[in-house]
């Protein structure tokens, strides 16, 4: 144990001080070696996530933040994490429900400032995100930022208009009122809601251009993959290797934008060293590479924007001036090459592709690039060249690591004999068969099979390049017939397996098991409606043949396709509750009324918790989950400006958690919203109560004055604060709080009540009696007595 302990502590230490470095892969490698030791360990995943996030392995930072998330469920770090990479990656929706969980999780913390960030981070994503306003409003509310509130308030409103519920809508600009009675935007908005008159939808804040360019990336590559190729929208789409490497080489340009944005932000606008400054070559004086770091920045937006629309021709052009102003990266170079073929300049494009060949992401594209380009130049001798080259790289991927530099140099005397063979046939079958194998989606397991195929025939042969099975005749066609016959044989996928799966249903309709095949080979290619149809329809049979545990395995595999279909989390949690498991249905709700709340469905959001609730009363020890479920509902009838309602959730929280002080202090405060004075002073002096007892008055203190803070204008709560005052003995703090009540009830005309204040400091005996004594003479006389 002592020794495992141990290591953990070294390797963790190790990678610390790979990460100060700067060294990435070796901080990596680490903190993987104290995972090993302990694989749960909070602080090994969140660094690894980091190192990850440095070497710009995106998937595998997001799962290692997503296990620190796992983890530490309470905890927002993960989630912001989270969200930071999918807005890199462009996965705007899953960038907002990031932020959203780690936004709530700040705020519970008590981390307000991080809150917001993280809400203001939704709203750069997704400007009409009502969560996020409606969060906003509140908490700038809460912290007096009087002008915040009110636009926030004001955003609420218009989007609660637009969804038709207006009376929700004029509550949150009365609110508004109430903050600044004066403002004249408020007093046009309730003019306009009376007149039915639209009011403008909130703007985008400032920063979101950069994740929507990225986002204009994802869905472009995407939609090409899929032209050619069944993608996976939880994966990078396969993609043959001129696809992949012009994906990355994009995004690449794109992330030096967002890396410069996000650098500026945390900086406040400073720059030290940046991954642009990485990029660029030439000056050495500040002021010009300031200059030069500008005119780049502009160049590549317009590049990127330019290439998603694709209008390649003027991304083109932008991204050679963005190169002579000192862009200097392989990304540009195999961009611009890709970008110069697709136009029509292959002469030009040989120049830049020439210059990404050395780079390892870039290597096999620019070989298969520089081959089209030569044969559109009619020099099929160097075209066959480059796709041996091609052809010895995507060889040595699949071979045994300790093979491929042996096997690398195999390929050198065929590259030699094709440069000076003019033997035509030979060179147009190698560029054929080579162009055949590789410009597809699944080029690694083609090539993977025809090497299989290659060592079986040849076992005698020892080590051979892929070449020698492609230079024969119809070799193309021979490795296409295998790769058909390992997929209907050893897979049974695509489409063979799809349609021989069809036949067999003629003699074998009613076999569910073949069914669902279908329905695997159907998700598999990306036809994920029909497939999650067919789970449906297999699991409805299931159940009506009463095999429920069948149907809920189903039920799970329309959800892994499509979190939120709803139909299938509603029949899930149906045959949960056949099954009496009421804790996985209960969990199930909850990701419904989840999925519900990132939509802005409130009102089905609020449904789905309800009945949530309903089976945690079934329960026998229900109570942790009512008292969740109940936190929903009162956070969503809050959102919602509902405070009667969220004060009847917190109620019964309230009974679940007597002692809970937020609890205590929210339902205090709604009661307070509410007008409701008098029921608001009696929980107040239930719980005061209850903390004197457990000899807490220092809680008692800071709940008295945070409510003090937040409504000012109630004198009962500075009563009560003089009161507790006078317990501890600080008699001239008890004496200012009785004299500061006495002066707000009297400004709320409130007479007997401040002549109570009055003589309750009298009783204290303080020095200055008898300006007191005259004080309450004049409120009695006021009053009439």
């Amino acid at each position: 144990m002592v020794d495992t302990e141990k290591l953990y502590h070294e390797s963790m230490n190790a990678g610390h001080s790979a990460a100060w470095d700067l060294e990435w892969e070796r901080a990596a490698k680490h903190y993987r070696k104290a995972l090993e030791v302990k694989p749960n360990d909070y602080q090994a995943l969140t660094s690894l996530g980091l190192a990850l996030f440095e070497l710009h392995d995106y998937d595998g930072a997001l799962q290692a933040y997503g296990q620190a998330a796992k983890v530490t469920p309470q905890d927002p770090v993960p989630w912001e994490k989270m969200a930071q990479i999918y807005e890199r990656q462009g996965h705007l929706r899953r960038a907002v429900q990031a932020a959203l969980q780690a936004a709530d999780r700040f705020m519970r913390r008590g981390e307000a400032k991080r809150g917001v960030d993280n809400y203001l981070r939704v709203l750069r994503l997704d400007p009409e995100n009502l969560t996020a306003h409606t969060h906003l409003a509140l908490i700038y509310d809460r912290l007096k930022q009087l002008d915040r509130a009110v636009e926030e308030y004001l955003a609420v409103a218009a989007l609660l208009q637009r969804q038709g519920k207006v009376q929700e809508a004029t509550r949150a600009v009365q609110r508004a009122a109430t903050l600044v009675p004066n403002d004249p935007k408020v007093r046009q908005a309730l003019a306009a809601l009376k007149t039915g008159t639209l009011l403008a939808l909130p703007h985008r804040p400032r920063g979101g251009t950069n994740p929507l360019r990225m986002a204009k990336i994802r869905e472009a590559t995407a939609q090409a993959a899929a032209e050619a190729a069944d993608t996976d929208d939880e994966k990078e789409p396969p993609a043959d290797p001129i696809t992949r490497a012009q994906r990355r080489a994009l995004t690449r340009l794109a992330e030096v934008l967002f890396e410069q944005a996000e650098g500026q932000e945390s900086a406040g606008g400073s720059r030290g060293h940046t991954s642009l400054d990485a990029l660029m070559q030439g000056l050495t004086s500040p002021t010009a590479r300031r200059q030069q770091r500008s005119r780049i920045l502009l160049l590549l937006g317009q590049v990127v924007d330019e290439q998603t629309r694709g209008n390649y021709a003027q991304a083109a052009e932008e991204l050679r001036r963005a190169i002579s102003a000192g862009l200097d990266h392989a990304a540009a170079y195999f961009d611009l090459g890709f970008l110069l073929l697709e136009t029509g300049e292959p002469d030009e494009a040989l120049r830049y592709l020439q210059k990404s060949m050395a780079h390892p992401d870039f290597a096999l594209a620019s070989h298969l690039l520089a081959a089209r380009a030569h044969r559109k130049l009619g020099k099929q001798a160097e075209a066959a060249q480059h796709y041996l080259e091609a052809l010895r790289l995507a060889d040595m991927s699949v071979a045994p690591p300790e093979q491929a530099d042996a096997l690398g140099h195999l390929y050198e005397p065929l590259i030699a004999q094709v440069s000076s063979d003019v033997d035509e046939e030979v060179v147009a079958r190698i560029a054929d068969n080579v162009e055949q194998l590789l410009s597809r989606p699944d080029w690694q397991q083609q090539v993977a099979q025809a090497r299989q195929q290659l060592m079986q025939e040849k076992q005698a042969a020892g080590l051979l390049p892929l070449a020698d099975m492609l230079m024969e005749a119809q070799s193309g066609r021979i490795v296409e017939a295998l790769t058909t016959i390992h997929n209907l044989l050893d897979r049974g996928a695509w489409g063979a397996a799809l349609e021989e799966a069809q036949l067999a249903l003629a003699y074998a309709p009613a076999y569910l098991p073949l069914h669902i095949l279908m329905a695997d080979i159907l998700a598999e290619r990306g036809m994920t409606d029909v497939a999650e149809e067919k789970y449906l329809a297999v699991a409805r049979t299931y159940l009506a043949r009463g095999n429920a545990d069948q149907a809920v395995n189903l039920y799970r595999k329309v959800l892994e396709l499509n979190p939120t279909h709803v139909e299938a989390h509603a029949r899930l949690i149906e045959a949960l509750v056949r099954q009496n498991k009421l804790e996985e249905a209960i969990a199930h709700y909850m990701q419904m009324a989840d999925a519900h709340y990132q939509l802005a469905e409130l009102q089905k959001a609020r449904q789905a918790y309800e009945r949530a609730l309903k089976l945690a009363q079934r329960l026998p020890k229900g109570q942790v989950w009512q008292r969740q479920i109940l936190r929903q509902l009162a956070d969503l009838a809050e959102q919602q400006l509902d405070w009667r309602q969220a004060a009847l959730m917190y109620e019964q929280i309230r009974t679940l958690e007597p002692e809970d002080r937020e609890v205590r202090a929210k339902l205090i405060d709604l009661q307070l919203k509410l007008g409701r004075v008098r029921q608001a002073m009696a929980e107040l002096d239930d719980y005061i109560r209850y903390l004197r007892r457990n000899d807490d008055l220092a809680q008692v203190l800071t709940l008295l004055n945070d409510l003090r803070e937040a409504h000012p204008n109630v004198g009962d709560i500075d009563l009560r604060l003089g009161q507790v005052y006078a317990a501890l003995g600080q008699k001239q703090e008890a004496i200012r709080a009785y004299d500061t009540a006495g002066e707000k009830f009297l400004d709320s005309g409130q007479v007997e009540d401040a002549i109570r204040a009055v003589e309750t400091i009298l009783a204290l005996e303080p020095p200055d009696a008898d300006a007191y004594r005259e004080a309450l003479a004049q409120l009695r006389a006021q009053a009439g007595e």
